[in-house]
Parts: structure tokens; sequence; C-alpha cells
């Protein structure tokens, strides 16, 4: 048995305590209005048998407030299931969130990648997985996890709006990358990166270097198209409100850069994709992922609790009928001269 909230348990000495400071002020206040009472000749019901009685009543309410305070300390047993093991492998999600990814060709190529990443994700259930986001800078919005039903549910609302930096860094993505395995002693790891390959940060041939010497392929889905999408201008309730414009007569165009994409998987040892059709890519990464050696993970999970604290609880709702069943016996004895 362990307490989540041991703080309460501070409390109860304080309580005990005090009941017994204020049983003993008012056992000698009454004890003394009775012999007074007796001195002066007057007859009356009250007596030390009604005390006792007073006593017991402040006993159980003492008793009553341990309980609620035992209660609210969170009595709980730790669950047996404290890590989970699988054999699978580690994949990390890079999926590019830029502005250009709000394109569409019929369909948007942000639901390319969202519907390419579940894809994935229903395929590869023995796996870790781990989502980062990326446009001009990178964030961690998932760390290796097996729990693919709240991964998913992250994929289903992402949106371009989720950063606020502009432009495109592979950068920052490839950086992040390096955080998320940093103490992850596996090598069984595998990048996919979701992007239309714009990249106008700086040069990334020394990540890449560092993921190719740990034997981390990256796999490119390629999406967009190389003849050029017109970027729109979202507004804050994400609906399209026109095009962005270079000049009154040019708009502004985003371009599938697939050589970049091809290097960056050819310097890695994994492969590129184009991503034309969102279920038969994610069916092509699958399969490239069953290539890569699979090995035991174990992932420890959060503390998990079997709370008890309704055994006090009820405890305490007792004490307390009893200290009314016992006040209302006192209230029964009447004064009379």
């Amino acid at each position: 048995m362990i307490f989540t909230r041991p703080i309460f348990l501070y409390l109860i000495p304080a309580v005990v305590l005090l009941s017994v400071i204020l049983q003993t002020i008012n056992l000698i206040k009454k004890k003394k209005l009775v012999g007074r009472l007796l001195a002066t000749g007057h007859k009356s019901r009250l007596s030390l048998s009604d005390l006792r009685v007073e006593i017991v009543k402040e006993s159980l309410i003492a008793l009553a407030l341990t309980s609620f305070l035992f209660a609210a300390a969170g009595p709980a047993n730790e669950s047996e299931i404290s890590s989970l093991t699988k054999k699978g492998i580690d994949i990390i999600f890079l999926c590019d969130i830029s502005r250009s990814m709000e394109a569409s060709q019929p369909v948007k190529k942000i639901e390319i990648a969202k519907k390419i990443m579940t894809g994935i994700i229903e395929r590869r259930t023995d796996d870790r997985i781990s989502l980062v986001l990326f446009s001009g800078s990178a964030t961690i919005a998932s760390p290796l996890t097996f729990d693919h039903r709240s991964l998913r549910n992250s994929i289903k609302q992402l949106s371009t709006r989720a950063t606020t930096s502009t432009g495109t860094s592979f950068l920052g993505a490839f950086t992040a990358v390096e955080r998320v395995i940093e103490k992850e002693a596996s090598r069984s790891t595998v990048v996919v990166l979701l992007s239309d390959g714009e990249d106008f940060g700086p040069e990334i041939s020394n990540e890449l270097d560092c993921l190719s010497g740990k034997g981390i392929p990256v796999v490119s889905a390629g999406i967009g198209s190389v003849k050029g999408d017109p970027v729109p201008e979202i507004n804050f309730e994400g609906e399209i409100e026109g095009y962005i414009m270079l000049s009154s007569y040019d708009t502004a165009k985003t371009y599938l850069e697939e050589e970049n994409l091809m290097s960056i998987s050819d310097k890695t040892g994994g492969v590129y994709l184009r991503a034309e059709n969102p279920s038969r890519t994610a069916e092509e990464i699958a399969r490239f992922l069953e290539t890569v050696r699979k090995q035991a993970i174990t992932q420890k999970q959060d503390a998990m609790y079997v709370y008890h604290y309704e055994i006090p609880l009820a405890i305490g709702a007792v004490l307390i009928a009893l200290s009314v069943t016992v006040e209302k016996k006192r209230r029964s004895s009447k004064w009379y001269f």
C-alpha cells in the first residue's frame, strides 16, 4: 500500500491532538458544572455518564476526520504493469507543416501526409513511433511511444497552424531526431520524412552523416507536384482566403523538390517514394520497414495506481452516522429542577 498524496497524512496527528485537547477541556468544564449543580441541591439528569457519551461522540467525529484524511492521501496499490516490451523497431515521423503543405492537388499536401502516417501506424502495431513537426523550426510532438491511439488522434488534428515559424528547414528536423534517439540504445530505427522537399535552411550533411553512422535510414515520401501548386493564404480559422502573390500578376508556387529528398535517402541508406497515392505509399513504406531487423524494445510506462480511497471514505461515513446517533441520545437527557 502506498499513498500518492502523503501530505494529508501529516495532518492526522494534528487532528487527533486537537480532539484530545478539546475533549479534555470540555470534560473539565462539564464536571465542574455538574459539581456546582449537585452542591446546590438541584436534581439533574445530567451526569458523568452523559459526559462519557459526549466524549464518545467527539471521538467518533475525530476518527471520521482521520478516515477522510486517509482517503485524501490517496491509498493505492501500484499496477503490476510498469513496463511494456514488444519486438519491433523505432519509427520517427518527420512531418513538414510549412505553409507550402497547404497547397492542394486537389487534396492538400498536409492531408496526404496525415493519411500516409496513419496507414503506417495501422500496419506497424509492435513498433514505437515518434512524431516530429517542422517548418522553420522543429517540435517533438510525441516521443517514442507504443500508444498508437493517442498518436493517431494527434495526427488527425494536425495542421500547418501548429507552428508560427516561417520557411522550411530540414536542419531543425534532423536535430530533433537526434534528441529523440539520444537516450535510446536501439539501432533498429527508421526516419520517415514527409515533405515537398523545399529546404531554405543551412546544409544538413553533418546530421545525415550522423544518422548514416548509426545505421538509421531515412525513407522520404515526396508530396506535391513538380509542376508547382499555388500557395494558399490561410486565415486563423483554417480557411483559404486567396493565394500568396509575388506581384500583382504572379502567384507564389510551391514545387516538389525530389532531388533534395532523394539525396537525403541516398546518404542514409533509405529510399525515396513519390506519394501519389497515400494508401499505396504507406504500403510501400511498410514493406521497407519489414526489411529492418526487429528487436525487443522495452518502454517504461507511467506509474499506474489502483486506488482504494472508497474504504476510508465508507468508514468515515459510518463513524459520522454513529456520532449523529450518539448526539441524539445525549440531547434526550433533559434538565429539570
